[in-house]
Parts: structure tokens; sequence; C-alpha cells
């Protein structure tokens, strides 16, 4: 998966059965291919504190939690999709950080 601003794209995986034995002609592992690519609203990584597009709960918030309730509150039908791996965050995206309710930074979008 590579993120670049509200676009995301997705390779194939070189760890999948069907890729793993590919290599290439000098006997090296195969660029994946690119397998699909969406643009989206707001595309956020949360996977590593230290890389330039990190999103932590605070930011999340600002950047998509704030104008989905805006417009729910302004008479608007609204929704919001979390997509991902199994463990990748999107209940604690929602939710918050277990234990950590009463700080604000660590707060999810549903309890803001």
């Amino acid at each position: 998966v590579e993120m670049d601003g509200n676009v995301v794209t997705l390779f194939e995986s070189p760890n999948c059965d069907e890729t793993a034995s590919v290599t290439t002609a000098g006997g090296g592992a195969r660029t994946p291919r690119k397998l699909q690519q969406f643009a989206v609203d707001v595309a956020m990584d949360s996977s590593n504190p230290e890389s330039e597009g990190y999103v932590c709960q605070e930011s999340c918030y600002e950047l998509i939690g704030k104008r989905v309730l805006e417009q729910t509150l302004g008479g608007y039908n609204t929704c919001l999709f979390c997509y991902g791996q199994t463990g990748t965050g999107k209940t604690t995206t929602i939710m918050g950080e277990n234990g950590q309710e009463l700080q604000r930074g660590k707060q999810g979008i549903l309890v803001r």
C-alpha cells in the first residue's frame, strides 16, 4: 500500500504465493505491479509516529471527525467508513485507546 495525499495505491504482495516464485531473467525478485488506485476524501496512516504522514488521534478528529459532526448537526446524512486489515487500528480510531478515555489526545472520534 502506498499513500500520497488522498490517493491510495494497492500493489500485489511480494509475499503472496502467486508472486513469491516469480523472478526476473537475471534471477532478481520482480517489482510488484500496481493493482488498484483509489482517490478518497482522506487517507490516514497511523502506523509509524516517526513518518512524515503520521496521523494521531487528534489529527484524525480534525481531518474528518469534525467535518462529519458538523454535517450531521447541519441535517445531512453522514457515514464514516474505516477500512483496513485486522489489527490496523480501525476500532482505536473510532473508540480511542483503551484505558485512555480521559486523555483528550487519545480519545477516538466517537468519544469526542
